[in-house]
């Protein structure tokens, strides 16, 4: 009986152990805020002042300066974006965001990718980092509402991984009090620019890329533009600019850009497909502006950040912006000389 005892004794002293450790490395990870996407006590700083947010997944991440935009755009905007945002997590960023601040414009990225992402195919990544983005009871709402019992060890691991990775830190002497990689939840990609041959014709359409839309991201964008509206906001949807090999390589990028083109129509909201700007090429060379085929670096998120403000600005006066678009994916291609060349043909000017 005393053995038995004993035995409860040291089991119940070992899980004590393991789940003081777990909340202290909880600590570390949640308060520590050193993971490059960890942003929550900035935004709360920030809370009250925001009027324009960007929010997408890693293009926009990369590709969007709330510093450069707010040079010459009125306001104070903010880049709330992520790698591997799902859709869930962009709804619960946007809401608690949209609750505390005075936001008028919600600058939505979107591209094929948006309306493709799956638990099966994309894992727990997207919404793993939204939860070391939350606080409190948001953070323990959102984890009951988006992981299943059975994603709750990998919810546990990740936790208690990235909490002794900062233990480490602290021992060391390395430990940051708080995340120095964002400005504004904008993440600088220094990676030097990419080689791309000019000779574009042997790869023209010689890829697809997938066209598994998902109900979930589709009914989730129909939710985003509900709360936009619920909060008085103006939801625009903006696809930012991938390289000229990605817009030439792919065969059906007009199924995505009509899709949404089609919701924007339906929701009654602007929608913006920069791939289609008819002077994208010379906006962000590819050799000068990305780190690979569709991620801008930071010297291509500065200029096209600049002609964003710029762009919107003239929206805002009344100008005919859509003027400065092709009509399509085909009508680009033959002004950009990719049809029936062998390099790029000559260029509009």
């Amino acid at each position: 009986m005393r053995s038995f005892k004993r035995i409860l004794q040291t089991v119940g002293i070992f899980l004590l152990m393991v789940c003081l450790l777990s909340v202290g490395f909880g600590v570390l990870y949640f308060q520590g805020e050193c993971y490059l996407y960890q942003d929550a006590r900035e935004r709360e700083k920030l809370s009250g002042t925001l009027t324009l947010v960007g929010c997408g997944a890693s293009y926009m991440f990369f590709g969007f300066r709330p510093d450069v935009f707010d040079r010459d755009y009125p306001g104070v905007s903010y880049n709330l974006s992520g790698l591997r945002l799902t859709m869930n997590g962009r709804y619960e960023l946007l809401k608690l965001e949209l609750e505390r601040n005075p936001i008028k414009t919600v600058l939505l990225e979107v591209s094929s990718d948006t309306l493709i992402r799956t638990r099966d195919n994309d894992g727990v990544e997207g919404d793993l980092q939204v939860l070391g983005r939350l606080t409190g009871m948001d953070r323990l709402r959102y984890f009951f509402q988006n992981f299943s019992v059975s994603e709750y060890p990998a919810v546990y691991y990740d936790i208690v991984y990235r909490g002794i990775e900062n233990g480490a830190a602290l021992l060391k002497g390395e430990y940051r009090k708080r995340n120095s990689y964002l400005m504004r939840g904008y993440f600088s990609n220094v990676q030097h620019g990419i080689y791309i041959s000019p000779w574009l014709k042997s790869n023209y359409h010689t890829e697809s890329l997938e066209e598994s839309i998902q109900p979930e991201d589709t009914e989730g964008l129909k939710k985003v533009a509900q709360l936009c509206r619920d909060h008085g906001a103006e939801l625009i949807l903006v696809d930012l600019p991938k390289t000229e090999l990605y817009n030439c390589k792919y065969n059906n990028h007009q199924v995505y850009h009509a899709w949404f083109a089609n919701f924007a129509a339906e929701e009654n909201i602007e929608y913006y497909d920069f791939n289609l700007y008819r002077w994208k090429w010379a906006l962000v060379p590819d050799p000068d502006c990305f780190g690979d085929e569709t991620h801008l670096i930071d010297s291509g998120a500065q200029r096209f950040t600049e002609f964003l403000a710029e762009f919107l600005n003239r929206r805002d006066r009344g100008e005919d912006v859509s003027l400065d678009f092709y009509l399509d994916y085909r009508d680009r291609d033959r002004a950009c000389g990719y049809i029936g060349t062998d390099s790029i043909g000559k260029r509009e000017k």
